[in-house]
């Protein structure tokens, strides 16, 4: 069995199997380690994602669901607003399917996949890595043992103990998700619920996914088993409260880029670095865009001979940081505005969206994966501003913490 590879990459989400793809495309050895027993296997993902990602990232459509083009939004009072996009924007899929269809593409290019082995440990060798292994979630994975590469992509999620062995940063902060998919053959679009009581610092939502099944969920600053209880008195009537017992899936989602993603041989890629949407906290297209730039990078140093440089690596640090820092300076900005509104905050929000024409300013300036704009364009709007600067501190101009 083969243990030397050009690249290790610890993690087989989709940024990890797209590096993989796009550098296996470009020729080289590529090797995706994977610490479940099949890939996408119990993924905790609401599964939104922009249409246009499939269009820029080549992706198979097959696991597309349904298109997105209405939203309902609901106020903590329940007032409900039905926003209607010019065109649709987005897509639900399912993440096992779309995983997987990730999987087969990598593989096509030339990548090799192993499932229920996990890193357990890396460690620089010569003018390579080292890589330790053993079995994942499942006893008996695949080619469990040691492997050399010439760099590793560490796409390991929200796992980050890898990125502190390595001496790379991890994510600065952190939101709780909370979510369960179960028979709703009520919802017909997804729907936004706003709240203090529900969702403190986030919100919530009700997705339909499959025919008469839907996933509901939220994400909040603190206290997700309190929340979804409250979600669920508040908004489902409580029809759908025993299908919570026991089904209800968490996780911990970054906030926040990684001070450092690079170093001797060895990168963070997706939830890992950091590379999360800060208003959502999605990081499919992130994570994929910032693979791009990995392949780019790792895929130039690899055609030299030599160790692969920490120095060199930093161009990858410092390209992603270029595409993504002011959509996740400004996502975080918006975020702690957010976080400080009360209930009557939000309320008179919703009575502007309904009488002062803010549907054509997210019309005009909304984008699914590239928010700047549309928050620029909100902080812009002069009835919005002042019920924002009413949240008192929240309003001040937002500072990075490593200030």
């Amino acid at each position: 069995m083969k243990q030397s590879y050009d690249i290790i990459i610890a993690g087989a989400g989709p940024s990890g199997l797209h590096a993989a793809r796009r550098l296996a495309e470009k020729g080289y050895d590529v090797l995706v380690l994977e610490k479940k027993a099949e890939v996408g296997e119990s993924v905790n993902c609401t599964g939104i994602i922009g249409r246009e990602t499939f269009e820029r990232f080549s992706l198979s459509p097959e696991s597309r669901q349904r298109d997105i083009q209405d939203v309902r939004l609901v106020s903590p009072s329940g007032v409900s607003i039905v926003y209607k996009h010019p065109k649709p924007f987005a897509c639900i899929v399912d993440r096992r399917r779309f995983d997987r269809d990730m999987a087969k593409a990598a593989e096509a290019a030339g990548a090799e996949i192993r499932t229920g082995c996990s890193v357990k440990d890396l460690r620089q060798e010569g003018e390579g890595v080292s890589v330790e292994t053993g079995a994942g979630e499942e006893e008996g994975g695949e080619g469990i043992g040691t492997y050399r590469a010439r760099a590793v992509v560490l796409a390991t999620g929200v796992q980050w103990e890898l990125s502190r062995k390595a001496g790379l940063g991890v994510p600065r902060g952190r939101l709780v998700g909370a979510q369960v998919e179960l028979e709703a053959p009520d919802v017909d679009i997804p729907a936004i619920y706003a709240g203090t009581e529900i969702a403190a610092g986030g919100f919530a939502w009700a997705v339909p996914t499959a025919p008469g099944k839907a996933k509901f969920g939220l994400i909040t600053e603190s206290d997700p088993r309190g929340c979804f209880h409250m979600f669920a008195d508040k908004h489902l009537g409580g029809s759908y409260g025993s299908g919570f017992n026991g089904n209800v899936q968490y996780k911990i989602i970054a906030q926040g880029p990684a001070i450092r993603t690079s170093g001797r041989a060895v990168i963070s890629l997706g939830e890992a670095a950091g590379q999360v949407k800060t208003t959502t906290g999605g990081g499919i297209s992130y994570g994929l865009h910032c693979a791009e730039i990995a392949a780019s990078v790792i895929g130039e140093l690899l055609r030299h001979e030599g160790a692969v440089k920490e120095r060199d690596l930093q161009e990858y640090d410092r390209a992603w940081r270029k595409a993504l820092q002011k959509e996740i300076q400004l996502g975080l900005f918006a975020r702690k505005i957010w976080s400080r509104l009360s209930d009557a905050h939000i309320e008179s929000a919703f009575r502007v969206a309904q009488e002062d024409g803010l549907i054509p300013l997210v019309q005009n300036h909304g984008d699914f994966d590239w928010h700047s704009g549309l928050i620029m364009a909100f902080l812009r709007q002069a009835s919005l501003s002042k019920i924002l600067s009413g949240a008192g501190k929240a309003f001040l101009p937002f500072r990075d913490s490593r200030s």
